[in-house]
């Protein structure tokens, strides 16, 4: 089992020996150079007693001794066990500990235990987090045979010369953009994290047909008035990893004159499994306003009980229950309604933290909203609210936005409080942080 992705990953290596295949911070590594390397591992593992099968840490940073250590893993069929370097050094030795494994790549290889002494997870490619944005990051296996269908067999993705990633790799995005970039036999332009100068700096060097940007980046790069020159080259701009307003998707489209094609998908998929192509943004972009595609070959969906399930080839014969409430129209096309795990309940009420954040951002003064709750001795639960101030506007009144929100809503989904910020706290994808948010109101 991994037979197929691990051989590939050897065949991409084994290409052309001086094709530049990875940008760093301006430096380039050939394919030939980054095959040493993974040779080099792979025998420093070997020797040590982690022959395939075993299962590895990695503390995850985008650069190019993670790429090595993600493709000396996988095309040997070993386990990678996802770790976030990011942490402060005390987190990370207790995530270590408490995962147990035996085996760490740290920049370098640090033997912690006996062969066999670690988790044993035969079939699985990748011990993947979850983003934790509203809640701790859960820990989800990625079998082989699933990696090897979203990768190998998924549905053709817009191509381009260059692929510049940014997504950190202590997530699918990052793991899944540098596999398939390299398989593609495209060129890796590898980002430490987001942020506009850096991104179009590269697409400007670079001139990659196709991107991906957050919905974040999408308002960061009309916030920054960049100029339509720099993105010339572009044909498409993929998006996803979070909700994404129709209304930023026209306003981008309409600066730039570029198909924005969202995407959907988790963790637990593997990677996308529906989305926008080109063609369908030309014929239905006007009509099918708010979709997030539909789904890709060898993937069916449908709702039960409002809420979206989905199987296919990758994610088994089983129907597969999201998280979100969605509904499908009779072109097929996808559409969010919230999500099924965001519900604060207040008294006995539902109420929807997605849906009210959506009704803040609708008031002028303010440039994105996110609502938690809190524990209420009387109620159990009560929303409250942190916004941050659109971009070249008047800072948000707060009384002003709960008669806003009491003009549009029941006084029970009216947050208790609305607080404004400097700026949402977001995670690495730069989806915002419920975890963090909540914080700002202990």
């Amino acid at each position: 089992m991994g037979e197929r992705l691990a051989a590939a990953l050897r065949d991409a290596l084994r290409a052309d020996p001086d094709d530049r295949c990875l940008e760093f911070d301006g430096e380039w590594w050939t394919r030939g150079e980054l095959a040493g390397q993974v040779a080099a591992l792979d025998g420093e593992l070997t020797a040590a007693g982690f022959g395939p099968d075993a299962a590895v840490g990695v503390m995850m940073r985008n650069d190019p001794a993670t790429v090595v250590a993600v493709v000396a893993l996988l095309s040997t069929q070993r386990t990678l066990i996802v770790f976030r370097a990011h942490l402060p050094p005390d987190a990370r030795r207790a995530d270590v500990v408490a995962r147990g494994v035996s085996a760490l790549i740290d920049g370098g290889l640090s033997v912690l235990g006996a062969p066999g002494d670690g988790p044993s997870m035969p079939g699985v490619a990748v011990e993947m987090l979850t983003s934790g944005t509203t809640g701790p990051p859960k820990r989800v296996p990625l079998l082989y045979t699933t990696l090897e269908a979203s990768i190998l067999d998924g549905a053709a993705r817009p191509s381009s010369d260059a692929r510049i990633v940014w997504a950190p790799m202590t997530h699918l995005g990052g793991i899944w953009g540098v596999l398939q970039t390299l398989l593609g036999g495209q060129q890796l332009v590898l980002m430490e994290r987001f942020e506009v100068d850096g991104w179009v700096k590269r697409v400007r060097d670079h001139r990659p047909a196709v991107t991906g940007l957050p919905p974040a980046g999408l308002r960061q790069v009309l916030d920054a008035d960049v100029d339509a020159a720099d993105l010339s080259s572009l044909r498409a701009i993929t998006t996803g990893t979070a909700p994404v307003k129709p209304e930023l998707v026209t306003e981008f489209e309409a600066r730039y004159d570029i198909p924005v094609l969202v995407t959907y998908g988790a963790t637990e998929f593997a990677g996308p499994i529906a989305g926008w192509t080109v063609d369908d943004r030309r014929a239905f972009g006007a009509t099918k306003v708010g979709s997030v595609g539909r789904p890709y070959a060898g993937v069916e969906t449908r709702v039960v009980d409002g809420v979206l399930e989905v199987r296919g080839a990758r994610l088994g014969e089983a129907w597969l229950r999201t998280s979100d409430f969605a509904h499908v129209d009779e072109d097929g096309f996808v559409y969010i309604d919230g999500r099924a795990d965001d519900a604060i309940v207040r008294g006995g009420f539902k109420v929807s933290a997605g849906a009210v954040a959506a009704v803040l951002e609708e008031h002028p003064s303010v440039g994105a909203a996110a609502v938690v709750g809190l524990p209420d001795e009387r109620l159990g639960e009560v929303p409250v609210a942190a916004v941050e101030a659109a971009v070249g506007g008047p800072a948000p009144d707060p009384a002003a936005l709960d008669a806003f929100l009491r003009e549009r809503l029941p006084s029970y989904q009216v947050p208790v409080t609305i607080r404004v910020v400097d700026e949402l706290p977001r995670n690495p994808t730069l989806k915002v942080d419920a975890v963090a948010v909540r914080r700002l109101f202990s």
